[in-house]
């Protein structure tokens, strides 16, 4: 018997998506099949850094980190082009993945942006890791866009947060696991309350993302959903999230084993 390929979505979500490791972890242990990877923003920096064979060195990096540290990763001179640039991010990630190219890694990736110019979103599965990465994680008014050609490329994570329609049109025959960190809805705004603009910023997305739930449903063969309880810029928090990831992950795993005819 032929098994079923697998195709591991990932969503965006800030810190709280640094639960994908902990999923991705149990999955591994457990011996799943990952036969391919897509992701949205955090979840593009995971599911990248899992596919090029450095999943294990990225969470020793992070549990390490002070919160002092993940904070100034993000810090940087605001411009008219954004609040924070790309630079200390990219260093970071060469830590890990420097010069690795898409095409070469031995786990099928795809990571999905969004084309201000056309107002269409892309597929980034060829090149080189990095750009794709970064262009996939480029909140848009927060991070400076990366120009690729005539593309101005930013996070897609307001249109397609959980991209399962983009494996159903790379994989179509593969089994649809995804893991999704975007169910809580946080109270950013209070009736009687003027937000801050951070708050307001990112309830707009919370909008967005639930219009996108209403309209396209998940469609996943089985879809995993950790529960952090971390902020969206909680990055000190790292292990907290992939525990929490573990937890759920390890949850699901009859129910995948099941499905998959691994058992």
């Amino acid at each position: 018997m032929v098994r079923k390929k697998v195709v591991l979505v990932l969503s965006g979500g800030n810190a709280p998506a640094l639960a994908h490791v902990g999923v991705i972890n149990i999955l591994k242990e457990f011996k799943i099949p990952i036969d391919a990877v897509i992701g949205t923003s955090m979840g593009a920096l995971v599911g990248g850094i899992y596919c090029a064979g450095k999943l294990k060195e990225f969470r020793k990096e992070l549990l390490t980190r002070s919160k002092k540290e993940s904070y100034r990763m993000l810090i940087a001179k605001p411009s008219s082009l954004g609040i924070v640039h790309h630079g200390k991010i990219e260093q970071f990630l060469n830590q890990f993945i420097k010069n690795v190219r898409i095409s070469k890694m031995k786990t099928n990736f795809a990571c999905v942006a969004l084309d201000l110019v056309s107002g269409k979103k892309i597929i980034l599965n060829k090149g080189n890791l990095i750009p794709a990465i970064l262009a996939s994680v480029s909140i848009p008014g927060v991070f400076v866009p990366i120009m690729k050609g005539k593309k101005v490329i930013v996070d897609a994570g307001y249109f397609d947060p959980l991209p399962i329609d983009i494996a159903k049109k790379l994989f179509p025959k593969y089994f649809i696991l995804a893991a999704d960190v975007r169910h809580k809805k946080q109270e950013l705004v209070k009736p009687g309350r003027v937000p801050n603009i951070v708050n307001t910023f990112y309830r707009l997305i919370q909008i967005s993302e639930s219009l996108w739930t209403k309209n396209m449903g998940f469609g996943a063969n089985l879809l995993i959903r950790p529960e952090t309880k971390i902020g969206r810029f909680q990055y000190h928090l790292a292990e907290k999230a992939i525990m929490a990831g573990e937890k759920e992950a390890l949850l699901a795993i009859p129910n995948i084993k099941k499905k998959l005819g691994l058992i």
